[in-house]
């Protein structure tokens, strides 16, 4: 005989999140012609569930802050202000969030990894190529980007944008590193190492690729 599932406690934290959502929804789905039922369809859950987030039934995990923060028009921080580290290495713009498969094409181990995962995307452009990497370590949980989360990666965008998130392997190494692009030097290129305190300054001739980091997909 199987255990009795326990049920969801919120925390205060938890209650506050949603406090913060139901205000915003609240206040926005009117102006924006939003009804649990159509937004529910957008978010890709139940309209059960939507009233379940709304009210801490649900606790809100990092993926469904920012499918919410986009389809009100608000900055994934007004909900959840913990995700500061987040939002801003990704340069987060509230606009219509879609969700596509992205080959994976490597890890922060080194690992092989294969097959696809799902990723969600701010702007599915024609001329956009994603990519993905697997967050298979716990070493940027403080960082807000948790093991088993993908990385999704924009090949063909100039990954030299100040102080956006940046994925790069370099020769000789197997796994890609993250980090803060910072600027361009004389010999290559400046990155904050999300695992480093200083800025390192990474030789062009070094660098295997590097790729700008255009969203992480929750675990």
């Amino acid at each position: 005989m199987s255990p009795p599932t326990q049920r969801y406690t919120a925390t205060a934290n938890d209650k506050k999140r949603a406090a913060r959502l139901r205000r915003i929804w609240d206040s926005k789905k009117g102006e924006l012609g939003l009804t649990q039922k159509t937004a529910s369809r957008t978010l890709g859950i139940s309209q059960p569930s939507l009233s379940q987030y709304l009210h801490a039934v649900i606790p809100l995990n990092t993926e469904i802050v920012f499918k919410f923060a986009a389809i009100l028009r608000v900055s994934p921080l007004e909900i959840d202000p913990s995700l500061e580290n987040v939002t801003s290495l990704l340069n987060y713009k509230a606009t219509n969030l879609q969700q596509i498969s992205v080959s994976l094409i490597g890890s922060l181990t080194g690992k092989s990894v294969m097959g696809r995962a799902p990723a969600i995307v701010e702007d599915l452009s024609s001329d956009s190529n994603y990519a993905g990497i697997s967050v298979d370590s716990n070493d940027l949980d403080e960082h807000g980007i948790p093991q088993g989360s993908t990385l999704v990666l924009d090949l063909d965008k100039d990954p030299r944008v100040k102080n956006r998130m940046v994925a790069f392997r370099l020769r000789n190494e197997n796994g890609y590193r993250v980090g803060q692009y910072m600027d361009a030097t004389s010999t290559g290129h400046r990155v904050a190492q999300l695992l480093s305190k200083a800025p390192r300054v990474l030789r062009s001739s070094d660098i295997l690729s590097m790729h700008l980091v255009q969203s992480v997909q929750m675990p």
